[in-house]
């Protein structure tokens, strides 16, 4: 909306001259000067003839961020607009990527946005998610030192067998090849409000940014190695998604999600994949979108609407995730006294303290789930505070890193630094290249209006003790998060 604010002044002249902004001409309203990305995507050209319609398709020179260097290319975004059912238009406004911005070893990678009309909480119908996809790679970038010196999920069983038996088909890992059967992730990261995004270009993604903020290495332990991953920015209003702020619990996310895969795998580039096997994500705050995201496919699926598609719903993880708080901030304690590591963080008397606190947290958190009237919403804030002061508080003291307790915090609220990231996010060589630019949105590491958004309402299984908190296993444990996803995809166990 910051580019529509600046285009609505202008008159004829400087709107023509400014980059951002076209002239459309108008029988029902006045004419007027709009965003481009608004021109093409919300005005309806029944009532409406922009200049941006009168003009051949433009081209863009990208330069790449990737570990290998800069490089150009040429690139044409595409708006497609089709129709999802009788009376539904969407449009997806995307492009293929330069292979060398990130990763080389991909054979394609695909960014841009996808609207949700259909959606019923698309109300304004202006929501627009930002999604940015990976195939799996070709070229393993796993290093030889560290492949050998594992066991990967994808190596063929060593036991022989008695009898001659048919080769076994090896799982699918890092190899020459992608097929049909070839997995398809969707990525979501928690928060709530924080950007997938993140998770990209921090813990599972193809690389990471340097700490210049305006290049990027290779990452080899990418969830890429495995399997196509698509990152989704969600709700709107997270990362360069933007629209309509209203999505506040799982249902109307979980919907939004559902029409954003129905359109994206009838899309000319999302076509390809719809029949990979597809599993949901997520991570923190993804123990409540990657549920009800799968269960709203699963309900999709067994009461298909007419022009809809069965999605090959196939699995559903989640890492480090908050499912169940009621259950879950009983063992904050044991974390911080009885742990794993054995290395209690906190003294006896705080750890004896924080037992007697559970009592009165769970009795909140089930108050609060009980309804959704005045009564039970003030029950979901009186928890948020209880238990966060009496569990939360008492760790954070430590000044430890909750996602490591090996290692201590810093001066950072999420414990690590992403200002890089940010920088690299919102300059304009990235947006160019992710085709974002028209819109020209601001990114941030998470939206804390929509996480505020997000906690004070009752919920299933789910109380508003998760303020602020991030996963951030894969970051600090790669080669096993990458292990574990990849037998997971291949149905072994982990």
């Amino acid at each position: 909306m910051a580019v529509q604010a600046r285009c609505q002044p202008l008159v004829k002249l400087d709107c023509d001259a400014s980059p951002d902004c076209t002239w459309c001409e108008s029988r029902a309203v006045s004419s007027a000067c709009y965003a481009t990305s608004l021109a093409r995507t919300r005005l309806p050209k029944e009532t409406f003839v922009c200049d941006a319609e009168k003009k051949v398709e433009g081209t863009a020179v990208l330069e790449g961020a990737g570990g290998t260097g800069s490089a150009s290319i040429k690139e044409k975004k595409k708006v497609e607009t089709f129709d999802l059912v009788e009376g539904l238009t969407l449009t997806l406004s995307s492009a293929e990527v330069d292979k060398t911005f990130c990763d080389a070893s991909s054979p394609l990678s695909m960014a841009g946005y996808m609207n949700v009309k259909g959606s019923q909480y698309d109300t304004n119908g202006d929501k627009n998610l930002f999604y940015w996809m990976f195939e799996k790679r070709t070229t393993s970038q796993i290093p030889p030192k560290v492949r050998d010196g594992a066991r990967w999920p994808w190596d063929n069983p060593p036991a022989p067998k008695p009898d001659p038996q048919p080769e076994p088909k090896p799982a699918d890992g890092p190899s020459g090849t992608t097929t049909s059967d070839t997995p398809l992730v969707v990525w979501l990261t928690g928060g709530p409000g924080c950007s997938s995004s993140l998770a990209l270009l921090s813990e599972n993604g193809p690389c990471k940014v340097n700490e210049d903020g305006a290049t990027t290495m290779i990452n080899p332990y990418s969830w890429t190695e495995s399997a196509h991953v698509l990152w989704l920015d969600q709700p709107a209003d997270v990362g360069y998604s933007y629209g309509q702020e209203n999505d506040t619990d799982e249902e109307m996310i979980s919907e939004d999600a559902y029409y954003f895969l129905q359109a994206w795998f009838k899309s000319e580039g999302g076509m390809k994949y719809k029949d990979s096997p597809l599993f949901i994500v997520g991570e923190s705050y993804g123990g409540h979108y990657a549920p009800a995201i799968a269960h709203r496919i699963w309900r999709g699926n067994n009461d298909l609407k007419t022009g809809l598609a069965k999605l090959n719903l196939k699995g559903l993880a989640i890492g480090n995730g908050l499912t169940d708080p009621e259950e879950q901030y009983k063992w904050y304690a044991e974390m911080a006294f009885h742990n794993s590591h054995n290395m209690p963080v906190i003294s006896e008397d705080t750890y004896n303290m924080m037992k007697s606190s559970e009592p009165m947290c769970t009795k909140g958190i089930a108050q609060c789930n009980a309804g959704d009237g005045l009564f039970d919403s003030f029950a979901c804030q009186a928890a948020f505070l209880y238990c966060n002061t009496a569990l939360t508080t008492p760790f954070r003291a430590t000044g430890l890193n909750p996602y490591d307790i090996r290692k201590p915090c810093g001066d950072n609220p999420l414990c690590y630094d992403f200002s890089h990231i940010e920088k690299f996010m919102n300059s304009d060589k990235t947006k160019e290249a992710l085709h974002v630019k028209e819109h020209d949105p601001t990114w941030q590491t998470c939206n804390m209006m929509v996480n505020l958004e997000a906690w004070p309402g009752p919920r299933t299984d789910c109380a508003p003790t998760i303020y602020g908190r991030r996963a951030m296993v894969l970051d600090d444990q790669p080669v096993q998060a990458l292990q574990m996803i990849t037998q997971f995809l291949n149905g072994q166990a982990f």
